[in-house]
């Protein structure tokens, strides 16, 4: 909320990568994709899976978007590493992944992860198991914390 600050999730987010997209892709790359395509490719509500699958054909465009926004997503997450080292955690504490992004996971998290290794991390980027069975990991991650801190032990599983 503050004024100059910027979210993570401007920019590693299906909105993100839209943003990241169409700030890098000329007028004349954007009117050789087809009529559908560029009707898709104007909404950042439906633009993630059509990017996801240009990238799978090799366009030139998505594939740079990614990277793009997989070099913001590990400095992201080294900030966020950063942090947890100096508060006493492991330096290979496991970084799960959940949500929209996660369907993208081996588009953007190759590059992110190198980088994370040569920073001097041991962390590795997963999907969150919870994508497998159909859960919502925030919601979970609540419960848990909850079942954490609060001053009443009631077992909730």
């Amino acid at each position: 909320g503050h004024p100059d600050s910027l979210s993570a999730e401007v920019l590693v987010s299906g909105q993100g990568l839209w943003r990241i997209f169409n700030s890098i892709i000329t007028d004349h790359q954007f009117s050789a994709y087809s009529k559908t395509e560029q009707q898709i490719l104007r909404s950042s509500d439906t633009a993630g899976p059509l990017v996801s699958e240009l990238y799978d054909k090799g366009d030139a465009s998505a594939r740079t978007a990614f990277q793009i926004m997989s070099h913001f997503f590990e400095i992201c997450t080294l900030s966020i590493l950063n942090q947890l080292i100096k508060e006493g955690a492991r330096d290979d504490i496991p970084i799960y992944l959940w949500g929209g992004m996660a369907n993208a996971f081996d588009r953007f998290t190759p590059l992110a992860q190198q980088g994370i290794y040569k920073s001097g991390y041991n962390s590795k980027l997963q999907k969150s198991h919870f994508l497998d069975i159909g859960k919502n990991a925030n919601l979970i991650g609540a419960i848990w914390l909850a079942m954490r801190y609060s001053p009443h032990k009631t077992k909730i599983f």
